[in-house]
């Protein structure tokens, strides 16, 4: 599919304006990646590997009933190695490949919408220095994993030939399994899987049913080999009938945060979104409405609108490294503010276009910038100790929620939160403790 006009005629060197902001933060991310302090989601991943590693029965010795497949990959390097931290590095390597896939991916899928090269380097650009973004890429979560499977997902259906319908639905079902709040999707891919499938609407949907059904069995068919089906259903029923608990911050307050930490490139994708949206409709071709309502950037921008507004209002946990999710999704709107542009606005505008389209962002996420160059995933500046922090045999003990006291707690890791914010309620202090 061409590009809009307004696009196609950006010169070619208005792309370093997102190459060289992309270039800083590539740096940055390289230099600090191994060095920042370990979060409490950090541990978290540790200690549910651990409790894999040791084969603690779910629903049985502890009140996990559901492993992510993350977990599943590194239990083995838990138990080879229970008292190192190379199972939480090893960990935050695949996050530093997903991370990278995660933004290439955003390029991509800015490309198949119609935008020309430098300014799908600016979509990546617009995600990558976020401030919540770029300071949460780096936890072991699977917010950057489902997210990739997702918009592999979306980019399967805004195919330029034809939607392939059920490696999208494999695509998304494998999202859901690796982070299930992702499944506040299913409205924004089933109106893109609606609108990719011209008449035959019923038969699109059960097609991309099936392959996410069959994502699901299959993943479940794995875990029931070693637990059975009892706790794979049970958590599922936990999960389900289980109202939401804990203090959690109301939509309207989160937006307001958002918008106030990043006004510049909020806007950005505001226009963008509308000049994606406005595009097809605005050069309609012989199909005229139904083939605008079908092209690429009008179903990706509906899907794309759908998900963030389904996600704000149904997900309970509007936290910092939700954005991780965010941007990803956002971001390759971001060209469509060059529909904005005169068909003949020369193309020194148009650089100029992308230049503030470029520093824009990067200005806003300066803050984030420094605070990750210190070391820190959330300003404290703490750095994580050495794998040697922590001696064999030093016994376990319980440690307070929060807590920055020195010492060990399970399975070797130091003292700065995971103990007791992560053990189960019905484990001892000494349940994640190596044998």
């Amino acid at each position: 599919m061409s590009a809009p006009s307004a696009e196609r005629e950006t010169p070619a060197w208005a792309a370093l304006f997102p190459a060289l902001a992309l270039a800083v933060w590539l740096a940055q991310q390289l230099r600090t990646w191994f060095v920042r302090d370990f979060t409490h989601d950090d541990f978290y991943f540790a200690y549910l590997s651990w409790l894999r590693a040791v084969r603690a029965r779910p629903g049985v010795d502890v009140d996990a009933l559901l492993y992510t497949p993350l977990v599943e990959i590194f239990g083995p390097v838990f138990r080879l190695r229970p008292e190192s931290f190379l199972g939480l590095y090893a960990g935050r390597a695949l996050i530093l490949v997903v991370a990278l896939a995660l933004l290439s991916l955003v390029y991509v899928l800015s490309r198949r919408l119609g935008a020309d090269p430098p300014w799908a380097l600016g979509a990546v650009c617009i995600a990558a220095w976020q401030g919540d973004f770029l300071l949460r890429i780096g936890d072991v979560r699977t917010d950057p994993i489902a997210t990739l499977f997702l918009l592999l997902a979306l980019g399967l259906l805004v195919a330029p030939d034809e939607a392939r319908l059920l490696p999208a639905g494999l695509c998304f079902g494998t999202a859901v399994y690796f982070n299930i709040k992702l499944a506040v999707a299913v409205p924004a891919l089933g109106l893109a899987v609606a609108l990719v499938s011209r008449r035959a609407v019923l038969l699109g949907l059960l097609r991309f049913g099936a392959g996410g059904a069959l994502a699901t069995l299959v993943w479940d068919g794995l875990r029931s080999l070693s637990d059975g089906w009892g706790p794979i259903a049970g958590g599922l029923r936990a999960l389900l009938a289980a109202p939401p608990t804990g203090s959690v911050p109301v939509v309207t307050d989160f937006l307001r945060r958002a918008v106030a930490a990043a006004p510049g490139a909020g806007v950005l994708l505001v226009l963008g979104a509308a000049g994606t949206l406005a595009a097809p409709f605005l050069t309609p071709g012989r199909e005229g409405f139904a083939g605008a309502a079908r092209d690429p950037r009008f179903v990706y921008g509906s899907a794309a609108i759908v998900f963030v507004a389904v996600f704000l209002r149904a997900n309970p946990y509007l936290f910092p490294y939700n954005f991780v999710v965010l941007m990803p999704i956002l971001a390759p709107l971001l060209p469509g503010v060059g529909s904005f542009l005169p068909a003949r606005a020369p193309s020194l505008a148009r650089a100029a276009l992308l230049a503030l389209a470029t520093l824009l962002p990067v200005s806003e996420g300066l803050g984030a910038f420094v605070t990750a160059s210190g070391g820190s995933s959330s300003g404290s500046g703490r750095r994580p100790p050495l794998p040697s922090a922590c001696s064999t045999g030093r016994e376990c003990t319980g440690v307070a929620s929060g807590s920055r006291t020195g010492g060990c707690s399970p399975a070797g890791f130091p003292r700065t939160g995971p103990a007791a914010a992560t053990a189960s309620p019905t484990s001892s202090p000494r349940a994640a403790c190596p044998s």
